[in-house]
C-alpha cells in the first residue's frame, strides 16, 4: 500500500502543528485584502456597479488569485517539503523506517502525497470566494480550469523537486537553501540566456544556437510565471502553452520522484558508511 502508515503519521503530525492553521489564516487574509483592493479599484468609478464593471472586478480578482497562489506555492512549497527526508536523516529517525518492511516508494510517495495535500488545503481556501466571483461573469470556465491545473502541476513539480533535493541533503536547512537556489536559477536562467543571445548576435541556426533554443524552450515550458503573463491577457489566452507546461511538469515530476525513490536508501547508507553526520567518537582515557 503506497499511502500506508507513513502517510497517516504525516497527516497526524501536520494536524497537530498550529503553524499550518496560521498559514491558511494568513493566506485567507491576503485573499480578502486582494478582494478589497480589486473592489476598490472598480467601485470608485462612480455609482452602482454595471455589468461590465462586475465582469472586470471578477477578472481582476481571478488573476490576482492566480498570481497569489503561484507565488505561495513557489515560496511556501519548498519550506513545507524540503525537510521531509533531510530532517529524518538529521534526527537519525530514517533508519527506523529502513528497518521496517516499508519500500522506498512507500516512504517517498507517502511524504509527497501528504505535502501535496497540505498545499491543496491552502489553495482550497479561495474556492468559496472564487465561486461567488464566478457568478459576476468575466471568468471563463476554461481559464478557471486551466488556472487550477497550472497551480496543481506547479505544486507537484515544486514538491517533487524539494523531496528529491532533500534526499541528498544531510540537514533540513541545507535542503531548504538548495531548493530556493534551484527555483531562483530556473526563473532567472531563461532571462539571462535570452539576454546573452540578444546581445551577442548568436545565430539560432548554428549548433550552439539550437542547443540554447532547446534549453530556453524547456525552461519556459516549466516556468509558471510565463503562463501567468499569458493568462493576464484575456484576448491572447494561450491554452496550448498551458498544456505544454502541464506535460513538462508531469514528465519532470515523474523523473524527480523516480530519482528520489531509487536513491533515498542508497544515499543515506553511503553517507553513514562514509561517516557523514555521525557523532564524534570519544577517546578512552585511562
Amino acid at each position: 500500500m503506497l499511502l500506508g502508515p507513513v502517510f497517516r503519521y504525516e497527516l497526524y503530525s501536520i494536524a497537530r502543528r498550529t503553524r499550518y492553521f496560521w498559514l491558511r489564516g494568513v493566506f485567507g487574509a491576503l485573499l480578502l485584502l486582494v478582494m478589497w483592493m480589486c473592489y476598490s479599484s472598480v467601485s470608485y468609478r462612480g455609482g452602482q456597479l454595471s455589468i461590465d464593471d462586475a465582469a472586470r472586478l471578477a477578472d481582476s480578482f481571478f488573476m490576482s488569485f492566480a498570481w497569489l497562489g503561484t507565488l505561495a506555492i513557489l515560496m511556501i512549497g519548498p519550506a513545507l517539503s524540503a525537510g521531509v527526508i533531510a530532517t529524518e536523516r538529521e534526527r537519525r529517525t530514517i533508519e527506523y523506517l529502513f528497518a521496517t518492511d516499508l519500500r522506498n516508494s512507500e516512504i517517498v510517495l507517502a511524504k509527497l502525497a501528504a505535502r501535496l495535500l497540505l498545499l491543496g488545503l491552502l489553495l482550497i481556501t479561495a474556492l468559496p470566494v472564487l465561486a461567488i466571483f464566478r457568478l459576476l461573469g468575466g471568468i471563463a470556465g476554461v481559464r478557471l480550469i486551466a488556472c487550477f491545473l497550472m497551480l496543481a502541476s506547479t505544486a507537484m513539480v515544486v514538491t517533487a523537486g524539494a523531496i528529491a533535493i532533500s534526499v541528498w541533503s544531510p540537514r533540513g536547512r541545507d535542503a531548504l537553501g538548495r531548493v530556493y537556489l534551484v527555483l531562483l536559477a530556473v526563473l532567472l536562467i531563461p532571462l539571462l540566456l535570452s539576454g546573452i543571445v540578444a546581445t551577442s548576435g548568436l545565430s539560432m541556426t548554428s549548433w550552439i544556437g539550437e542547443i540554447l533554443r532547446t534549453v530556453l524552450e524547456w525552461l519556459y515550458a516549466i516556468n509558471p510565471i510565463g503562463c501567468l503573463f499569458s493568462m493576464s491577457m484575456a484576448v491572447g489566452f494561450d491554452l496550448q502553452m498551458i498544456w505544454e507546461m502541464l506535460l513538462a511538469h508531469g514528465a519532470l515530476s515523474v523523473a524527480l520522484v523516480a530519482l528520489a525513490v531509487s536513491s533515498v536508501r542508497r544515499v543515506h547508507l553511503n553517507a553513514v558508511s562514509g561517516g557523514e553526520g555521525s557523532a564524534p567518537r570519544r577517546k578512552l582515557t585511562m
